[in-house]
């Protein structure tokens, strides 16, 4: 698949977030199979001269430690909750946003969608029914898996 070249401008730009914004320390990444849905996961699309859907999966403790550089004071157990079930969606934009920059020229007219929503059962099938690749970055807290998922149509999962 050409998204080769847009996943690994993904990992790149989430290997800085995580080491340069997030002070956790990467070692590395490395071809993965698919995404882990048992973690926390973000989703935009990617509409233009190709459909792509980009995913990332969070394990729990990387989530944790880039929630304590986001929320350096106290919040109640019920707002932290809903902060870090918010967080994958602010790290993702974060992630794709920066690595546009990185995609290559005949992806030019490529525009990100905000966050969009689907429940793991639905991405697990888009997942198993279209053309995608998924890289690891590994931390000392654990992973963050990027996905592409090539994709025949404009995305029509609902906007969060």
């Amino acid at each position: 698949m050409k998204e080769t070249i847009i996943l690994d401008a993904l990992v790149k730009c989430a290997e800085i977030f995580l080491k340069d914004d997030m002070s956790i320390e990467v070692h590395g990444s490395r071809v993965c199979d698919k995404t882990n849905f048992d973690t926390h996961y973000a989703l935009v699309g990617f509409n233009g001269s190709a459909n792509l859907l980009v995913l990332i999966s969070i394990d729990n403790q990387v989530l944790e430690n880039i929630y304590k550089v986001f929320v350096d004071y106290e919040v109640s157990e019920e707002e932290k909750n809903e902060m870090m079930n918010e967080l994958p969606d602010e790290v993702i934009n974060t992630v794709a946003g920066l690595a546009i920059a990185s995609f290559p020229k005949e992806y030019d007219d490529l525009v990100m969608s905000t966050p969009l929503a689907a429940d793991k059962y639905t991405l697990d099938n888009i997942e198993k029914n279209n053309p995608s690749i998924s890289k690891s970055v590994q931390t000392l807290y654990g992973e963050m898996i990027c996905t592409i998922i090539k994709t025949d149509a404009k995305s029509n999962l609902e906007i969060r």
